[in-house]
């Protein structure tokens, strides 16, 4: 008995030493952004959001969870970019913060990268929703902002990590289509328990504002305020996509850089913004 005693006597006293389970799990914020249709610029968004997060000193990775629909890769310089398909094709049992942090990579701006490929072959690897899921968990102790880029659409993926997630972002644009479609989404996240309310619509902008629709009437056909309204940068993404730099480092003092970075403060406050970035 008095051997029992001086045994948990000592396992009380190391686990009043030792940090709790639950404090070294400690989850980050997860912000979903997520299309209403493929070629909006989503990718890109995300990536000179993150790279403006990271300025500030903020520790960002930033996932591309589009399997064989990668570019964030392409954009950037980098040769390899199979880290999504590695994860995807383990078991969810296997999963564990060494496996993930030896696919991540650094990028110079400090914001790490899970990178998809681009080999078509890969998407079919939508149906591994369940390892996706655990994996982001995961990822999400691993970081204090996880940033995912979704690609367009309710995919399977998706359906399983948006409820995840703290922050939801969807990327519009001023066109009729774009903002039915974008309705349609929020209306099937209702179904699946996730309000249109916790949505935060972001409004990119890529053609001239002659031709566009005022954000009021795209308000009225969302049922939905915008948050932000980011303004057409063409060249300017086009001399960063063939210099593989992130427009936001290409040209910091643009007006895009200058949204990139209102957008990563919006995100980076506790609650969410009432006003227009």
């Amino acid at each position: 008995m008095s051997r029992v005693k001086a045994l948990l006597a000592r396992a009380s006293a190391a686990q009043k030493a030792t940090p709790s389970t639950g404090s070294l799990l400690e989850r980050g914020k997860l912000i979903a952004m997520l299309g209403a249709k493929g070629g909006l610029g989503v990718t890109t968004l995300a990536l000179n959001t993150a790279v403006a997060m990271a300025q500030t000193g903020n520790d960002v990775i930033l996932c591309e969870l589009r399997p064989g629909q990668g570019s964030l890769g392409l954009q950037l310089g980098f040769s390899a970019s199979k880290a999504l398909g590695n994860l995807l094709g383990r078991p969810a049992a296997e999963i564990s913060s060494h496996l993930i942090e030896g696919q991540l990579v650094s990028h110079g701006s400090g914001v790490r990268l899970l990178l998809a490929s681009c080999e078509p072959h890969e998407m079919t690897m939508e149906a591994h929703a369940a390892q996706a899921e655990q994996w982001v968990k995961q990822l999400s102790t691993m970081t204090k902002f996880l940033i995912l880029d979704l690609g367009p659409g309710l995919t399977e993926i998706n359906k399983k990590v948006l409820p995840l997630c703290d922050r939801h972002l969807m990327v519009v644009e001023p066109m009729r289509v774009t903002l039915i479609m974008a309705k349609a989404i929020l209306d099937e996240m209702e179904k699946m328990g996730i309000s249109a309310n916790r949505f935060e619509m972001i409004m990119l902008n890529r053609v001239r504002s002659s031709l566009q629709m005022p954000w009021q009437q795209a308000e009225a056909i969302l049922n939905h305020s915008i948050a932000s309204i980011v303004t057409p940068a063409p060249e300017l993404s086009y001399q960063a996509a063939e210099a593989a730099v992130p427009m936001i480092q290409m040209q910091p003092e643009s007006l895009t850089a200058d949204q990139s970075r209102k957008l990563a403060e919006m995100l980076t406050q506790k609650g969410k913004s009432a006003g227009k970035v």
